[in-house]
């Protein structure tokens, strides 16, 4: 078996330990987390000896390391070479002075290479890899992203608790986090495909983007409604709101996977996003798994 990389190596180490902002005392073998990107960056730097450049990401100015013409940098999972490379949470690639990263069919900038640039992002509470997937905590609120889905839902301790004890944490990187609120939103999801796989228009009709759906027999318009029967019979009732890049539908009556539909086109990206309803537990990696299954199979069939 070929030895690791001091890249691979480097690269692992961001997919081992999570990610807090914040500095903390002692080192971040002993707590199991890095404290800080600065933190971060030096133990990177441990196994590569390069020097630190600074860039901008997460709203901020951002360590990262080139090394043998790959790009290393704290909340980055992989040593991103020039040519696209898959992570455990999506596509990387380098761009000239970009690093793109490609989750949920959509492509974004998550490291620009030189400072004082704007960052799409915002600075997190803490931020891990597990499961082919990323998870960043802002407040009380969890993004979980992969190649195919993006899941935005509300942050509960216990549910964090849950997620983050496959690591061995010998410190709580959650000692300074308090859930503020008793209220819980409904979780959403949002996947997306390059508006150049869109060859027709049928993506504008709500009607005909749900009756390729595999579990519906009829759809009807009536008005501003629109009402689905199941292939169990069981009948849906939407009420359809145009909006200027598409089209929005809200749950009225009936039981749907999703309380609602929200399609919309770019000047790139065709993007699905929906509400799920409160009884699917997203912070379930078997949940996530089957809405992004049937979602992408949808935007597939446009």
């Amino acid at each position: 078996m070929k030895a690791a990389s001091p890249l691979d190596r480097a690269a692992e180490c961001i997919q081992q330990y999570p990610l807090c902002l914040q500095d903390r005392g002692g080192s971040w073998s002993d707590r199991g987390f890095f404290a800080g990107v600065d933190e971060c960056i030096e133990s990177l730097n441990a196994f590569v000896s390069a020097k630190i450049k600074n860039g901008t990401a997460f709203g901020r100015s951002w360590p990262f390391l080139e090394s043998e013409g790959h790009i290393l940098a704290p909340a980055i999972p992989i040593a991103v070479p020039p040519t696209e490379i898959m992570a455990p949470d999506g596509a990387y690639q380098r761009r000239e002075a970009v690093i793109e990263r490609e989750s949920a069919g959509l492509v974004e900038n998550i490291l620009i290479l030189h400072p004082g640039s704007n960052s799409p992002h915002s600075a997190f509470d803490l931020l891990w890899f597990a499961d082919h997937e990323r998870f960043i905590l802002q407040g009380e609120s969890l993004t979980i992203s992969s190649l195919f889905a993006d899941f935005g839902m509300t942050a509960r301790r216990r549910t964090l608790d849950r997620m983050l004890r496959f690591f061995d944490l010998g410190d709580d990187p959650l000692d300074q986090w308090q859930e503020m609120t008793a209220q819980t939103e409904p979780a959403s999801v949002t996947v997306g495909r390059p508006q150049v796989y869109i060859s027709e228009d049928r993506w504008k009709k709500p009607e005909a983007y749900l009756a390729r759906r595999p579990d519906v027999k009829e759809v009807q318009l009536a008005d501003s409604s629109v009402i689905v029967t199941a292939t169990d019979d069981a009948k849906v009732l939407y009420r359809r709101i145009d909006t200027k890049t598409g089209w929005k539908l809200e749950l009225l009556e009936g039981r749907s996977l999703y309380t609602g539909i929200d399609m919309n086109l770019t000047s790139e990206n065709l993007i699905l996003n929906a509400d799920l309803h409160p009884s699917l537990d997203a912070s379930r990696s078997d949940v996530r798994a089957r809405i992004a299954f049937d979602l992408n199979a949808d935007l597939q069939k446009l």
